[in-house]
Parts: C-alpha cells; structure tokens; sequence
C-alpha cells in the first residue's frame, strides 16, 4: 500500500510538471549560413573585408621585401663589414623582422575586429527578424540547424524550416530549391 501511495505521489508529481509545458509549443529551426549568404549587407561586408585584407597585404609585402633586400645586402658585405657593424646590422634585420611579425599580427586582429563591429549589426537584423517570424507563425523556439561545420539538429522537417521566412522578413525572394 505505502509502494502505491508513493507511485501515486511520483506520477502526480510528473503529471503536473508536463501540464506547465505548452502543448502548442513549434519548435523551428533556421540555416544562419543560408540566411547569411543571400544577405546583400553580408557581400559588402565581404568586400570591404577583401579591400582591406588586401591593403594589409600590399604593406606586409612591401616590407617583406625590403627587408629580403636588406638581408640579400648583409650577407653579400658580411665578411666585408667590421665585427661591431655587423653586429649592428643583425640587430637590424632581427628589429625588423620582429617588427614584420607584428604587423603580421596587428593586420590579422584589425580584420578580425572589423568583422566583428561589421557583422554585429547584421546579427541583429536577422535575430530581431527570427523573432518575429517566431511570434507570428506561433513558434516557442527556433534552433539553428549548424554551427561552423557541425550539424547541430540531428533531424529537421522542412516544415519547420523559418529560413525562407527570414528571409522574406528581408524583401528577399529566396531562391528555388
């Protein structure tokens, strides 16, 4: 008798639980790298990402190659050159490669940070039009369907893909499947 009142209790327990989940509750998901890709912000971006990598480029080879030409010039006079010159030179050429590092790695955090502070405001357009799709096709939680190159939805009906939605929250007609 004590093992069934306590069954009772437990299941009752349970039962009240699920009743505060809503059964209506739609759960959707979204391709954020679809979405993305057919964004025209997201191709400026990319342009001006381009446009500025390859400025960084162009400055990273100029450098580059006068301090090829600085090195060239060293070892072609080295054995010319007084022990305390060349010594100076060395420390020159180290200074200088030290400093073509830097810049290496000064080049690749501002492209870093510029995507950033570029595609922050476009993260929230498409979150803010998430939402909204979300709220007016009765959806209680969207998921994205990857993240980088791992699938996070081990399943998804086509049904309750919202992509093509978000998109048209953007005036963009997406394209035929």
């Amino acid at each position: 008798m004590r093992k069934l009142l306590v069954m009772f209790v437990v299941s009752a327990a349970f039962a009240s639980q699920a009743q505060t989940v809503p059964s209506s509750g739609k759960i959707g998901y979204a391709d954020m790298e679809y979405i993305f890709k057919q964004l025209p912000d997201l191709k400026q971006i990319e342009t001006d990402l381009k446009s500025s990598q390859a400025q960084f480029k162009k400055d990273i080879d100029a450098k580059s190659q006068k301090l090829q030409k600085e090195y060239t010039d060293f070892n072609t006079n080295a054995n010319a050159m007084v022990d305390t010159v060349r010594l100076n030179k060395q420390r020159e050429l180290e200074k200088g490669m030290a400093a073509l590092e830097q810049l290496q790695q000064d080049a690749q955090n501002t492209l870093q940070n510029k995507q950033k502070l570029l595609m922050a405001p476009v993260y929230l357009k498409v979150s803010r039009a998430i939402q909204e799709v979300a709220r007016e096709n009765g959806f209680s939680t969207i998921l994205t369907r990857q993240i980088s190159n791992y699938r996070v939805l081990l399943y998804q009906a086509d049904q309750f893909d919202v992509s093509n939605l978000v998109l048209q929250k953007f005036g963009i007609t997406p394209p035929a499947k």
